[in-house]
């Protein structure tokens, strides 16, 4: 089977990582992840924080439920795409990466938008 007949809904991307994060195989970290956080206490986001993996907006949740998304984000698949799209509807992104690469694959999704990249440490 191809992997396009694996993932018929969406465009595969193989990447090359270190672990297999946002997949099954990070079931078992992500249960034990969960156990470790489960009496953390959180406080209250009130900027923009997009969820990659189902596009939830940290602000428009409570803080109780941030345990659940952070343990939900280790083993589930990446919506790469339709989060840029989401963080594109703001004219002012602050990124955090080191990583060239990622700035340019970011900046294929800017066709005349307004968006300012800052790239960190």
């Amino acid at each position: 089977m191809s992997l396009k007949e694996q993932n018929p809904i969406g465009k595969f991307i193989p990447l090359n990582v270190s672990a297999p994060f946002h997949s099954e195989l990070m079931k078992e970290s992500a249960d034990i992840f969960k156990e470790k956080i489960k009496n953390n206490l959180f406080k209250k986001i009130n900027i923009d924080l997009i969820s990659n993996h189902n596009l939830i907006n940290y602000k428009n949740i409570s803080e109780k439920e941030y345990s659940n998304q952070l343990t939900l984000q280790i083993h589930s698949p990446v919506m790469w795409s339709e989060t840029i799209k989401t963080i594109l509807n703001d004219e002012i992104l602050l990124l955090n990466w080191s990583k060239k690469n990622l700035l340019n694959f970011f900046k294929r999704f800017l066709k005349g938008g307004k968006l300012t990249l800052i790239r960190g440490y």
